[in-house]
């Protein structure tokens, strides 16, 4: 429970009080099955409490937003077979949010027909989030690993102006799937695959990210207290977006909206070299 108070005066007079008592919390139930299964389920109130945007460039129709509300049900199971070599999660959720803050964007043209871009905070109504959550981890024998991760998600906005269309950033599978095998007592050798669905980059514009999937490796040797990793991260060199914002930017082109995307990491490869105390 929060007794949250805020004031906010800025040079242009602009006044934002706010006075609101929040709470929150969370009730879960475990149950063991039997010695290899456990069933677990929750229910939980979350909030982010209001407050202002302080670029005094924007409307001030733009400069504050409320709280956000957000009711989660979850329910999953984890599991063990196989003498506990292979070990499983699954899990489900359901989220509605009220008043859902977003960050979005408005772009004001200049006197020279430039645009400024200004980002902020503003509410949607309300949105759902239902989603699937899965792992698994399998120690095949003494020199393979197998590893495995899936994330599945349908997050929707319901009755704004953005009614039926995806949240940005908010891809509808992600995944991993790796594995490790011992080349001898002090060396271990690992491979990884890594992929994320296409997803909206704002909820302010339509531009959006592709799809893409990442390859990954090591080598790592321990000896006593230290390890040394020889590591790569994309070794396929895959050029993938991260961001994007969409605004007119070039008096070449008449200053129209384009799309700008920020990239992901490229090819990039390291060692590490640790000590444990």
């Amino acid at each position: 429970m929060e007794d949250w108070k805020s004031d906010y005066t800025d040079s242009e007079n602009n006044k934002r009080p706010y006075d609101e008592f929040l709470y929150g919390g969370k009730i879960g139930l475990e149950y063991d099955v039997n010695y290899d299964h456990l069933l677990h389920a929750s229910i939980s109130r979350g909030y982010k409490a209001g407050g202002v945007n302080t670029n005094i460039s924007l409307p001030k129709d733009k400069l504050d937003y409320g709280t956000e509300y957000l009711w989660n049900f979850e329910v999953g199971i984890n599991s063990s077979f196989k003498d506990n070599t292979l070990n499983t999660r699954l899990s489900m959720f359901y989220a509605s949010r009220k008043d859902q803050q977003l960050k979005s964007s408005v772009a004001i043209k200049r006197d020279d027909g430039s645009t400024e871009f200004i980002e902020y905070f503003k509410n949607a109504d309300t949105s759902k989030n239902i989603g699937l959550e899965a792992e698994l981890d399998w120690k095949l024998n003494t020199k393979w690993n197998i590893t495995a991760s899936l994330g599945l998600l349908k997050a929707t906005f319901n009755n704004n102006e953005l009614k039926g269309r995806e949240q940005a950033h908010a891809p509808n599978y992600q995944y991993t799937l790796g594995a490790e095998y011992n080349i001898s007592d002090n060396l271990k050798a690992g491979i990884n695959l890594e992929g994320k669905d296409g997803f909206y980059f704002s909820d302010s514009h339509n531009a959006k990210a592709k799809s893409y999937n990442l390859l990954n490796a090591s080598l790592s040797h321990k000896k006593k207290n230290w390890t040394t990793t020889l590591w790569g991260r994309n070794l396929l060199n895959k050029d993938y977006d991260t961001r994007g914002f969409r605004f007119g930017n070039n008096p070449a082109k008449g200053y129209i909206d384009e799309t700008y995307t920020q990239k992901g990491e490229p090819r990039t490869v390291g060692l590490t070299v640790s000590y444990d105390f």
